[in-house]
Formats: structure tokens, sequence, C-alpha cells
């Protein structure tokens, strides 16, 4: 039911005050719990990835086993996530226009999936700080440089002269 009053999510995880990150969209939360990760609400293009496209209104479900998970971005299409002790990137939910970073633009991501590294830092997709995106772009931060992945276009809305969709991730700036 709609709420007009702040109400405490208890009996989730494993503790009521082991919340550690949120992220909300127009239908849909994702949410870390002493490192575990829970979803709940419209699970549109599987941005959960938990391998399906399941709605889950009335309780929020565990995503794997995981315990590792450090923080999440959501939007109303997709996920990305960052995991364990190296800060790994992972993404989830619709890519039609390559913001998950996994090199296509075809068919929807159901499960958390490591981004392609290959133009990242190194070569490796560890040290990401920050991620923030849109639902048709994914914007991070690894190891102080900025990268971006998804929908460009002629207006360069990824800035550096990029005009076409980027299906990895690519160096934004550098000096």
């Amino acid at each position: 039911a709609d709420r007009r009053t702040w109400n405490q999510v208890t009996g989730v995880g494993d503790s009521d005050t082991g919340w550690t990150d949120v992220a909300t969209s127009e239908t849909s939360a994702l949410c870390i719990n002493s490192g575990k990760l829970y979803a709940i609400g419209a699970n549109s293009y599987g941005l959960f990835g938990r391998g399906d496209t399941s709605t889950s209104y009335n309780s929020f479900d565990q995503i794997g086993s995981d315990s590792d998970w450090v923080s999440v971005n959501m939007t109303r299409y997709n996920a990305q996530a960052i995991k364990g002790s190296g800060n790994v990137l992972y993404t989830a939910g619709r890519n039609n226009e390559g913001q998950n970073g996994n090199g296509t633009t075809s068919g929807n991501q159901t499960t958390f999936t490591a981004v392609d590294a290959t133009n990242m830092v190194s070569g490796t997709n560890n040290n990401v700080t920050l991620v923030k995106g849109s639902q048709n772009v994914v914007g991070f931060i690894q190891s102080g440089r900025a990268f971006a992945m998804g929908k460009s276009s002629s207006k360069e809305n990824m800035g550096g002269n990029i005009t076409s969709d980027q299906t990895i991730p690519c160096l934004l700036y550098t000096s």
C-alpha cells in the first residue's frame, strides 16, 4: 500500500541496522544489508540480477548468497553494483544500447555480470569507487578516471567526440 509516513524495514538480512546502501527507481529498490544484496519491486528486464524477470512486491528477496556487495545503483531498467574487496563493477537488466558494458546491445542481462575491462585502467575491472546511471548511459569512476558506456549520439553526450553507442567502457577524459 502507498505510505504517507516513514516505516522502518525490519526482519530483512542479518540486522535491522546492517543497511549500508540503497538504490531506488520508480518501481523497485536494491539494498545492501551486511554485504548481502536484496531487491523488492518490479524486476523489469531482469535488473535484480537473479536470473529471471519475476516481480517481488511483498517482501525483500536476497539476490544470490554472496555477502561482499559494496554499493548499488539502479534505474527503472538497469542495475549496477560494486562487489568484493577488489571493488569490481557488475551490471544487470536492459542492454539495448550497450549500457551493461558487455560488448553487445542485444538482449537483457538477467544475472549480474562483470563489466568488460578491455578499456579500463590496466585492463582490469577493479578499484571502481562510484557508479551512476540512467536508463541509457552508465558512468563510473575507476582509479580516479571517469568512464561511461551506453547510448551516445551526434550530440556527444559523453564528450570527447564520442558519437556512437559504447558497448564497453570508454575513458571520458584524460589529461
